[in-house]
């Protein structure tokens, strides 16, 4: 339910449950967000061995909904930037069935919340079986880390390479804090708990270059 000042009665009753289907065996309810009159709701659909997240945007006044699917066996954040639906994704490791084949898997998106349509949506091949990559959406710009070329990568909304850095065992790395002073801010587990490591980012490319 929906409430405003003096919420004492709702401006409007939304049920985001969804039942099991013949796509989904459960789906479980995450993460939402309010963009009035948009409600941004995640869920997770599990069939099997496999997941799916998908993001469902409820019009709190016209109660239409639409759906926004993500790959399958990958794990999303999202956020809301002036009536976008910015989604990042990471793999699951390990990925039922590995990557996926050209256009290749999904890491960044950007979505219409009034319609759900793709506005830019970025893919990258991963070549190996055993690949798997972690994505962050910091400061408007994507963060990229993928064991399959050992590299890190800086991205902006339009999908330009604004810094990139070869790393020698970057699955090693747990995870990435964001980009800080030309700094990849990385997290690395040890018997002693989590370090923070700051790595240098490379300098000098080309604004036009992408990620294939």
């Amino acid at each position: 339910m929906i409430y405003e000042y003096p919420w004492k009665k709702p401006l409007s009753k939304i049920d985001v449950n969804i039942p099991p289907s013949s796509s989904y065996e459960r789906v479980l309810t995450g993460e939402f967000e309010l963009e009035w009159p948009y409600l941004i709701v995640q869920h997770e659909g599990g069939a099997l061995v496999q997941v799916r997240e998908f993001y469902s945007i409820y019009n709190a006044v016209t109660k239409k909904k639409v759906d926004i699917l993500m790959d399958w066996n990958t794990s999303s954040d999202f956020t809301i930037e002036q009536g976008v639906l910015v989604v990042n994704n990471s793999s699951i490791t390990p990925g039922p069935g590995g990557p996926l084949p050209a256009p290749g898997n999904l890491v960044y998106g950007r979505y219409d919340i009034t319609t759900g349509k793709p506005i830019y949506e970025k893919r990258v091949v991963f070549h190996n079986n055993e690949s798997f990559w972690r994505t962050k959406y910091d400061r408007q710009q994507l963060l990229l880390m993928d064991s399959d070329t050992s590299t890190m990568t800086q991205v902006d909304q339009k999908g330009n390479v604004l810094s990139s850095i070869e790393m020698e065992k970057v699955w090693t790395y747990s995870g990435f804090l964001g980009f800080y002073q030309q700094n990849f801010i990385l997290t690395n587990r040890s018997k002693d708990g989590i370090i923070l490591e700051r790595i240098p980012v490379k300098t000098g490319i080309n604004d036009s270059e992408n990620i294939e």
